[in-house]
């Protein structure tokens, strides 16, 4: 009766009961930790120089192209009878060069110079003045040339608080507007970091080296990340599953064991993609050539659907590429057992997979605009509470140790208000009196003010890493839930490395081997006969007896 009375009520005895989704909302404080907020400061700063260096490099080999040099081309072209052919021929191809050229300066070109050429082909293709990206406008590019500190992540989040409480009504429609087109991309900006790149292999206007430069940027951030990302993912782990240690030296350590596994888990499925995608392209060889190709396509082009499926499958099944770096974090384990893992969970529970992650971002966005604007209003309250000593006509205002501050979230704006330094929404000082305040500015101003834009600087690239850490512990509580649900684990259950047991400090001496004493001679009794030998045979005779 006990038994029928436990499986009347859905849930086994022997089944333990799924955990919660709300455990997500307890990831604010871990993810918090200072620690965890370096380490992701960290990964910003490698990750950005590299795609710096990697944008350099390519831009700088990267040619402008010019419509005489393809009509240059097209007189060689033999094929090309007529002028208007050669004409056309000219067009085309400079059209093509000028869209490759074009997406390269977006994502490579220089950020502190505009071209004009450039702010033309933008303008001519987006007629729509309201739609059109203000940068892209005037000719400026490089969105991954670009340091953390100067990327346009839109006005300071604290400043369009206070439009919107005092601001006039247009006022506070444009607040609201930005609101929505800066600030929501910001609270969720790790994400757009690992995606946006991918997004660019299937732009149009990418040319072989284009492919290559983007592959080379998503090669570069899973190096950072598979480093980065598995000491954050370690760190959680341990303080979500309440184990001792997952210090940030145990867990450097921990990762630095298991590097190789970390940076292969989602390296392997886009060396699989890449290997069916060399595998159409082969085919595309055959379907090239007239009449025979045709024939081939009809009889076997379900084998380039096969390929798609599976690029397919294994492009959406990616969307779970956060729990291989958990998967090893968690188990100890090895690629093969992370990349199973990850793909398992979200085949095997996509719903549930969803809406963790649903939750987990939206509870980030908002976590992250609170960390934000506490940043913003620190740094803020720091200069006004030091402006508000009374000078005696000194003029002496801090305003001036903010010149080399992040102009990213408007932090510039913000501290140099009311100051001839101050700055407009696109970085453009607006006070007339700007150069001369700058020819004042002696030695000691620039060192003051290069010191404290450090500190301004550091504490930019802390609150900027609140969201990637948030992001890899929110990571880390879904990887542990789904693995409840489907592996039924709990969620305590965490690898911890035995730790080798310590030498002792001196090591024991080797007992000496006991001396041999020498054996006392046989005592032989006095009366005791004795043997005689026998003599040797005389005159060849035999032995005498």
């Amino acid at each position: 009766m006990a038994e029928e009375r436990t499986g009347s009520q859905g849930n086994s005895a022997w089944r333990p009961k799924p955990a919660s989704w709300t455990k997500v909302f307890g990831t604010f404080l871990v993810a918090l930790d200072p620690f965890k907020l370096i380490v992701a400061a960290g990964g910003i700063l490698a990750t950005a120089l590299g795609w710096w260096l990697i944008s350099l490099l390519f831009y700088t080999a990267w040619a402008e192209p010019n419509l005489s040099t393809f009509e240059e081309k097209a007189k060689k072209e033999t094929k090309l009878e007529s002028e208007d052919d050669r004409k056309r021929w000219a067009a085309k191809e400079y059209a093509r060069s000028l869209d490759s050229w074009a997406l390269m300066h977006e994502l490579a070109g220089p950020t502190d110079r505009h071209s004009d050429r450039y702010a033309k082909y933008y303008q001519e293709r987006h007629p729509d003045v309201l739609s059109r990206n203000k940068r892209l406008e005037m000719g400026y590019g490089g969105k991954y040339r670009t340091m953390p500190w100067d990327e346009n992540r839109g006005p300071n989040p604290y400043l369009l608080t206070r439009t919107v409480v005092g601001g006039s009504g247009p006022e506070r429609r444009e607040a609201v507007k930005q609101i929505g087109t800066y600030q929501f991309p910001n609270l969720v900006e790790p994400l757009l970091k690992f995606l946006t790149p991918v997004y660019y292999l299937f732009d149009h206007r990418a040319s072989f080296w284009g492919y290559i430069y983007v592959l080379s940027l998503i090669f570069w951030l899973l190096v950072v990340w598979a480093f980065f990302g598995g000491v954050l993912t370690r760190m959680a782990l341990m303080q979500l599953a309440g184990k001792e240690g997952g210090g940030l030296r145990e867990s450097i350590a921990y990762v630095k064991r298991r590097y190789l596994s970390y940076l292969l888990s989602p390296l392997v499925p886009i060396f699989l993609i890449g290997f069916l995608v060399l595998c159409c392209m082969l085919f595309g060889v055959i379907h090239w050539i007239p009449g025979v190709g045709d024939i081939f396509d009809g009889l076997f082009w379900w084998l380039p659907l096969i390929a798609g499926l599976v690029m397919t499958l294994v492009l959406v099944g990616m969307i779970g590429y956060p729990m291989m770096y958990t998967t090893l974090s968690a188990e100890g384990s090895d690629t093969f057992d992370a990349m199973s893992r990850s793909y398992n969970y979200v085949y095997e529970s996509p719903w549930h997979y969803l809406w963790y992650c649903i939750v987990a971002i939206a509870y980030g966005a908002l976590l992250t605009l609170f960390v934000v604007v506490v940043g913003s209003l620190t740094t803020y309250f720091a200069k006004w509470g030091v402006s508000k000593f009374p000078a005696w006509g000194a003029d002496r205002s801090p305003e001036y140790l903010f010149i080399y501050s992040p102009e990213s979230l408007g932090w510039k704006q913000l501290l140099t208000q009311g100051s001839p330094a101050e700055i407009n929404d696109r970085g453009e000082h607006t006070h007339p009196e700007f150069d001369k305040y700058m020819e004042d500015y002696t030695w000691y101003n620039h060192a003051g003010a290069g010191m404290v834009s450090f500190w301004i600087t550091l504490v930019f690239l802390m609150v900027i890493g609140f969201s990637y850490s948030y992001f890899w512990t929110a990571s880390s509580q879904i990887y542990l839930l789904m693995r409840k649900r489907v592996d039924e684990t709990e969620l305590d259950e965490v690898y911890v490395e035995e730790e080798a047991p310590d030498a002792p400090p001196f090591a024991p001496s080797p007992t000496p081997a006991p001396i041999p004493t020498p054996t006392a001679p046989v005592s032989v009794p006095v009366d005791a006969p004795t043997l005689k030998q026998p003599s040797p045979p005389a005159d060849g005779a035999g032995p005498v007896i």
